[in-house]
């Protein structure tokens, strides 16, 4: 129940990475010489290759993560996960990454090949001399001192030498590559640069004719937009005071309902008082008492009504200033709509003025291009790149063996 046999791998491999079977197939075949060999942590780290040479990359990161769980000298499958880390741009995920390897390579009882050790501690130096570039910030500046830090503690002494070497070999193969994209820009000839100066004059006047007509609209928009918010802004005021006099009305009347109510009670126990003293309804009606609880009734109830019709009056009021609001956005909405068609029109212009002006910067746009050079040598794929099958190929021929078949040398 060993180790699998280089052959196995190479044809799990080789059914991955060249002729790209299907990877429920692929898993099966994985599976199969998995229940052989049940120990074999490569088998997982073979699988993340297969996954990443098919750009699933989130899914390979699962087995890198497996095989360094049960192996954790296996270096080509700490490369492959830290990485993912960097083109993934995971700054925390990666800081873990890092310092878990170098806490790995702290560790005597694992059964490390030395040349492996300073290899991987070299390649960590690499990594944080990428990330102290600055040029992409995966890992903020405050952070990485910190995270450096950490790691250049867990990292045991003996290797503090090769990881420096590592680091600044790094800058020094940087800044060579730097130095290379300046000669090869300033090489170029700049009679293109002079030659486009005329169309690029044109172009700029046109420019500057388009940005005047896009500036008028968009004055003449905001002017529309700040007489809308002014509409709006008084309408607004009008219907909260219009509200507040509603709301007084509405008060006014549930008082004025409670009175009638406390009225009306005590004329109904007058009654009952004159009709217990023997007084018959006709002389109870007769009661001056009574008349005057009657009068006061009348007189709330004519109150409520008069109420009643001066809160009808506001909500009239109301709705008016409403309807007026409305009015005013859709004339806004018309008068702006003609704009809008406007400046989609400079937009489809400005369009085609920046497509002409495309063509003759690139006819002489020296600086842009190493802008452009220097930006894409700064990727983390650059320096970091995930190939599969060149990986794929090196892990092979450790093992005497290789993808096309043929035997290493």
């Amino acid at each position: 129940m060993g180790l699998s046999s280089a052959g196995e791998l190479r044809q799990v491999l080789r059914e991955g990475l060249v002729r790209k079977g299907g990877l429920a197939a692929i898993d099966r075949q994985i599976e199969s010489v998995r229940a052989q060999h049940p120990g074999d942590a490569r088998l997982h780290y073979i699988h993340g290759l297969i996954l990443t040479g098919r750009l699933r990359q989130k899914d390979a990161v699962a087995h890198f993560v497996t095989t360094i769980r049960a192996d954790k000298t296996c270096g080509p499958a700490w490369k492959s996960l830290i990485k993912i880390r960097l083109v993934e741009k995971s700054a925390d995920d990666l800081c873990d990454e890092l310092v878990g390897l170098a806490e790995a390579l702290a560790k005597t009882k694992l059964d490390w090949k030395q040349i492996d050790r300073r290899e991987l501690a070299a390649w960590l130096g690499r990594v944080h001399g990428f990330l102290l570039l600055r040029e992409i910030e995966i890992v903020s500046a405050s952070a990485l001192e910190h995270h450096i830090a950490i790691v250049r503690r867990r990292l045991p002494v003996k290797l503090h030498a090769d990881y420096a070497v590592g680091r600044q070999r790094f800058i020094v193969d940087y800044g060579a590559q730097v130095a290379d994209i300046e000669l090869a820009v300033a090489a170029k000839d700049v009679k293109a640069a002079q030659k486009a100066t005329t169309e690029r004059k044109e172009l700029l006047d046109r420019k500057q004719d388009l940005d005047r007509k896009a500036e008028t609209s968009l004055q003449t928009q905001k002017q529309w937009a700040s007489w809308l918010e002014e509409q709006l802004s008084t309408s607004e005021k009008r219907l909260e005071t219009l509200k507040e006099d509603y709301q007084a009305l509405e008060a006014a009347h549930r008082r004025l309902s409670g009175l009638r109510l406390q009225t009306q009670l005590d004329a109904q126990r007058l009654r009952f008082d004159y009709s217990r003293g023997g007084f018959t309804p006709l002389e109870i009606d007769r009661q001056p008492a009574l008349l005057r609880y009657d009068q006061e009734i009348q007189r709330f109830d004519n109150e409520r009504f008069s109420l009643r019709q001066q809160a009808s009056r506001v909500m009239v009021t109301a709705r008016g200033v409403l309807q007026d609001r409305v009015a005013a956005t859709r004339r806004y909405e018309k008068a702006t709509g003609d704009l809008k068609k406007t400046d989609a029109t400079l937009s489809r212009w400005q369009k085609a003025l920046n497509r002409s002006s495309l063509k003759v910067e690139q006819k002489a746009a020296t600086t842009n291009n190493k802008k452009r050079m220097l930006k894409r040598l700064a990727r983390p794929a650059t320096f970091f790149e995930l190939d599969a099958r060149a990986e794929a190929e090196h892990f092979l021929q450790k093992l005497g063996a290789s993808l096309s078949g043929k035997p290493s040398s």
